[in-house]
């Protein structure tokens, strides 16, 4: 296996990475170098299964390179930042911008996130709701209207929890 794709742009991508999704996100690496801000949220999951890993950190930002040899894309936090983490560009599964679907994996899927009561346990510590996706205790909130924006998040509907 080659040790990474590198794009018309320069970009070096995991050569499993999709075009699809090299495409996109050279596309928002050029736009940010313009001063054209594209903020990008992503779902990294089982590219084979299509399930949804349910991560909340480094999934929102705007898109950039590493410097050095090989240019990475990274995931840039605020406009003004100039260092971000790694994407793991060959588990993308899904990306949206503006919470609009840019690329969904064919077979995209999580278990379904559900609020619930939460255990007495629990709200003795002050957490009143819990948020499960399948059968795992996912996060748990003490308000509703969080344990809301924590699915609302996860579906897509929101881009920040």
């Amino acid at each position: 296996m080659a040790k990474f794709f590198i794009s018309e742009q320069g970009t070096a991508f995991d050569p499993r990475t999709p075009k699809e999704v090299r495409e996109i996100l050279d596309r928002a690496i050029n736009a940010r170098q313009r001063g054209e801000e594209i903020r990008l949220r992503l779902w990294y999951g089982d590219t084979e299964t299509g399930r949804d890993w349910g991560d909340v950190y480094d999934v929102y930002g705007y898109v950039g390179r590493s410097c050095g040899t090989y240019k990475i894309p990274l995931l840039i936090k605020r406009r003004d930042s100039s260092g971000g983490s790694a994407i793991l560009d060959h588990c993308i599964i899904r990306i949206t911008v503006d919470k609009q679907d840019v690329y969904h994996h064919p077979k995209f899927h999580n278990e379904g996130y559900r609020i619930e009561e939460a255990s007495d346990g629990l709200k003795q510590s002050g957490y009143n709701w819990s948020v499960f996706c399948g059968e795992s205790n996912v996060f748990n909130c003490k308000t509703r209207k969080q344990a809301e924006n924590e699915v609302a998040f996860h579906e897509g509907r929101r881009n920040v929890a």
